[in-house]
Formats: structure tokens, C-alpha cells, sequence
């Protein structure tokens, strides 16, 4: 599994648990005032959890990156290696790349917006989705909560 660009916040229990026969790179992820992000019951499974940039190069040939933990308990790799050995064969684990990482091109051709047609309405630019960084998640959440639940009728 490729658990990557997640954010987890303000948990007194614990965010994730792997069991035997689980193979796992965890990379991008925020935790904030997160108790347990790892469930730690034992050895079974592999899960390599991402803490600099460089640690994946040499088995998937690409940069990892870094976890995130902001008042949080300890995050860190059971069977790492094993995991990178398992996964190293799975392309979308080898070609992934963060928003963060995506070269220029790629978010120019993303940010394109062809003519519309006659009739229809033109995108507006404000409409457009804006990449965040993982640090400034927990804030942009704070300012949604109100789209949650039963909506305000006017």
C-alpha cells in the first residue's frame, strides 16, 4: 500500500495499523497532536516510513517524501527495507510524484484552460484548486468546518 499525502490531527487513539503480509511506504504525510500514528502491536508487516528525502533512491531510484509530525508519538519504519525490496516492482510506486515535486510542464499543462464553446460558461480563475502544503493543512480544515454536515438554509 502507498500511504502518502494524508493528514491526521487531534487523534488520542491511533492513525494506523499494518498486520502480516502488508508491504507499506508512507511518505507526505501530516500528523498533528496524533497519540499513536502507528499502531504498535508487534513485527508483523513492513512499512517504510519516509524521514528524509534521499532514503528510497537507491531501491526505487526517486527521492521519498518526508512524514510530517508535529506534537505526535514516534513514527518510524518496522521492516523498512523489506518494504522498499516488496514494492520496488510496482510502477505506481516508483513513478509516483507529490504536487510538491511535479515539475513545471506538468502543472502548466494542469493549469490550461481551453475556450469554452458557444453557449457555455468560461471557467473562472478563482475556481481553480490551489495546492497547499501539508504544514498548512490542519489550518485550511479549521476554516472549512462549517461546509460539514447539515448546510445553513437562507
Amino acid at each position: 500500500a502507498h500511504v502518502a499525502n494524508n493528514c491526521w490531527g487531534n487523534n488520542s487513539g491511533h492513525s494506523l495499523e499494518i498486520g502480516s503480509n502488508a508491504w507499506v511506504l508512507a511518505e507526505g504525510n501530516y500528523f498533528t497532536n496524533t497519540r499513536m500514528p502507528l499502531y504498535n502491536k508487534g513485527e508483523e508487516g513492513a512499512l517504510y516510513v519516509a524521514g528524509s528525502e534521499d532514503e528510497c533512491q537507491s531501491l526505487l531510484g526517486r527521492s521519498c517524501v518526508p512524514n510530517e509530525l508535529v506534537n505526535s508519538g514516534n513514527f518510524s519504519s518496522r521492516n523498512g527495507e523489506t518494504a522498499l525490496e516488496t514494492i520496488k516492482s510496482v510502477p505506481t510506486f516508483v513513478e509516483y510524484t507529490s504536487d510538491a515535486t511535479a515539475n513545471d510542464s506538468e502543472q502548466e499543462q494542469q493549469q490550461q484552460v481551453q475556450q469554452p464553446a458557444a453557449g457555455t460558461v468560461k471557467p473562472s480563475a478563482e475556481t481553480s484548486q490551489s495546492s497547499i502544503q501539508a504544514s498548512d493543512v490542519e489550518s485550511m480544515w479549521g476554516q472549512t468546518t462549517d461546509n460539514f454536515g447539515v448546510g445553513k438554509l437562507d
